[in-house]
């Protein structure tokens, strides 16, 4: 007993400082990742909570317009169409919250670097709730199985190293927020769904505590659902599960009356005060209630595909498992063949108890994923909630991988010796798991669509100082115009800012049409004195592009460049172009020329 402890707990030790590192890793992530990995993560969230925040009138600017905020910050139509299919709840929880903290402590800084970075420290935090329901998770695992070394061991190293925990957790993603109130929920229900011992005497203590953790389930159910209604998508199997366990005998069916009661009620309730909420943010006031998770399952239901693009239909289950959780993916689709196809051959370990308290989850999990594979539009952050349950069977497999697996001995090329010895497959899961995500991490964390943010957060000082020597006008307005580009976050620009700022969005659109709009935008503004300043933010492999359509009518002058830009659809072009991978850094930068269209007399001159 004496030697198991000495070699366990400098173990334990090593395993809590890595995980700590990985944390610190993470936060290092949020805070200075540069890519862009979807639109939605600033239009459903940081976009309109700096309007709600910086418009309510509490900011201490007097001089602020608050119409003006109302008007210029870019909302997206899930929140401004006819029925919303967005709760005001998610982007409160992950921005708004946020914002108002920080105007708490430095009201003086609200059109800075934070306003970037306070929603994705407020995501990073939120994601360590995650960090905790695993380490709960493998707690209760050992003791169950009266075991020292825990069945999923490995469940927070593996949940600690994944990609999404590196950027879709620490960015304010909806789905981040829905994976988080998921977990909270599912560590409520493990027990439930696996065993309920009615015959156990309870004191009155333990009674309400079980009582209050089914009111707090209630209410999460409540949260989850307004976050996302797909969140019910990921409950529901769950609560199947635990009603099988109930329905055996009279007395727990009564138990489990009771306690459905419960978490109705509290569902009840909590759902009912956010749609009144919501009513009021929607300012509806023909409607006491505004129930947006409705609207948003009918939106996807009858327009997802049309609107976001078609997938094909098994494509989670297939393909976007893989994506979001890689290697980890396929040792749960392997657990769910043994407990299936080859049932008969694995009687011993089917009939573990171990693998029968992973049985809900297993199921649980790839019941949900083939409920979202029905669905037209697939994107891979949508089965986000479910990488705690396929990490938790992922670590049961790697662990028995483990024990199951010969040391392969290891030979001293100096003592010519033969000592410990090497699990071969064991470490090639290890391998390729950092591997995999290590490289995603940095792909979507730091390279796809990057530096947007940064151009953002530096375009005032283009409007106002656009020769760069320091003495600008501050009264300057530029109209930016971002081309071949994610649409920029105009929030950014913060509340002073966008007063002198004007983004236009021309997306994929051909040069011949950018030039256009651009030559009728600078005659309409000949008249109206609107913009001083006109630029451009494009990759640079584009500009050539612009050149040449403007010719000799516009003069395009480089005014910076931000190294780190992959653009998939950009480099493509680029790869037909030039008939192979381009190799120039021009490829992976992004750039900012500020364009002068030129009058008939200056284009003659040059």
């Amino acid at each position: 007993m004496t030697t198991t402890t000495t070699i366990t707990k400098p173990t334990n030790a090593r395993l809590l400082i890595l995980h700590c590192v990985l944390v610190l890793l993470r936060f290092v992530s949020a805070m200075f990742g540069t890519g862009y990995v979807h639109p939605d993560e600033h239009f459903q969230s940081i976009q309109p909570a700096f309007r709600d925040v910086f418009s309510s009138g509490g900011e201490t600017d007097e001089t602020q317009s608050t119409t003006t905020v109302k008007e210029l910050t870019h909302i997206p139509w899930e929140f401004t169409a006819k029925m919303p299919v967005r709760s005001s709840i998610a982007h409160a929880l992950m921005a708004s919250v946020p914002y108002r903290i920080w105007l708490k402590i430095s009201p003086t800084r609200s059109s800075t670097w934070w306003l970037f970075a306070a929603p994705r420290a407020m995501m990073t935090l939120y994601s360590l709730i995650v960090d905790f329901v695993a380490i709960t998770i493998v707690k209760r695992i050992s003791d169950k199985a009266q075991n020292t070394s825990s069945p999923v061991r490995y469940l927070p190293l593996l949940l600690a190293t994944s990609w999404p925990m590196f950027v879709i957790h620490a960015r304010p993603f909806s789905n981040g927020m829905e994976a988080t109130i998921f977990a909270m929920v599912l560590i409520g229900m493990m027990d439930s769904t696996t065993t309920y011992r009615s015959n156990e005497k309870k004191t009155a203590k333990e009674g309400l505590k079980e009582d209050v953790v089914l009111v707090l389930r209630g209410a999460l159910i409540a949260v989850g659902i307004f976050v996302r209604f797909t969140f019910a998508i990921f409950v529901a199997p769950l609560m199947v599960f635990e009603s099988f366990r109930f329905l055996q005998t009279p007395k727990l069916m009564m138990e489990f009356l009771r306690r459905s009661s419960i978490v109705a009620v509290s569902f009840a309730v909590v759902a009912s005060a956010i749609a009144k909420l919501d009513a009021k943010y929607y300012e509806r006031t023909e409607e006491e209630f505004y129930f947006a998770p409705w609207h948003a399952l009918v939106y996807n239901v009858k327009f997802a595909g049309k609107h976001h693009g078609e997938h094909f239909r098994l494509t989670h289950l297939m393909l976007n498992g893989f994506v979001l959780f890689g290697p980890a993916y396929a040792l749960c689709v392997w657990k769910l063949i043994k407990e299936t196809v080859l049932k008969k051959k694995n009687t011993k370990e089917n009939g573990s108890e171990t693998s029968q308290s992973l049985r809900p989850i297993l199921y649980s999990s790839f019941a949900s994923i083939a409920v979202l594979s029905i669905s037209s539009h697939q994107e891979a952050r949508f089965l986000l909630p479910a990488m705690l349950p396929v990490l938790t069977v992922a670590s049961y497999e790697l662990a028995r991988l483990y024990e199951n697996e010969t040391p392969v001995a290891v030979k001293d090329k100096d003592t010519n010796k033969t000592s410990g010895g090497v699990r071969v497959k064991f470490s090639l899961f290890w391998l390729v798991w950092v591997t995999f995500n290590a490289s995603v991490t940095i792909f979507y964390g730091f390279a796809h669509q990057a530096r947007i943010s940064s151009v953002v957060l530096d375009l005032p000082s283009f409007a106002t100082d656009p020769d760069g020597v320091g003495s600008g006008n501050r009264g300057a307005k530029a109209l930016v115009a971002f081309w071949r580009t994610y649409p920029p976050p105009n929030a950014f620009l913060g509340k002073d800012a966008m007063k002198s700022i004007a983004i236009k969005e021309h997306s994929q659109e051909s040069a011949e049409r950018f030039t256009h709009s651009m030559k009728v935008i600078d005659k309409n503004n000949k008249s109206k004195k609107e913009y001083d300043y006109y630029y451009v933010v494009a990759p640079e492999t584009s500009i050539q592009s612009l050149k040449d359509a403007f010719g000799e009518e516009a003069l395009l002058t480089m005014k910076k460049q931000y190294l780190g830009h992959f653009n998939v659809e950009e480099l493509a072009r680029e790869i037909i172009r030039q008939r192979g991978l381009p190799f120039s850094l021009d490829a992976y930068t992004l750039s900012v020329y500020e364009i002068e269209v030129l009058s008939s007399n200056d284009a003659q001159d040059r």
